[in-house]
């Protein structure tokens, strides 16, 4: 599929519009999504928080099923 990252809006709202495949690279790295377009484990998500007025990372989780 086409390569978009995050953030790459312009990429992935043109890639959608023209219904091409997406090979969608998040912030924790490549994701895979299923026939209904949710993402498929093994994926990690980050949880952030606000301190002192700027973001800290509080945990970094995988997902595996």
């Amino acid at each position: 599929g086409t390569a978009v990252s995050a953030g790459d809006w312009k990429g992935i709202r043109d890639a959608i519009r023209t219904r091409r495949p997406i090979r969608y690279r998040g912030v924790t790295g490549d994701a895979r999504f299923d026939e209904n377009g949710d993402i498929e484990p093994p994926y990690y998500y980050r949880v952030w928080r606000i301190k002192n007025g700027a973001s800290a990372t509080e945990k970094i989780e995988k997902v595996t099923q």
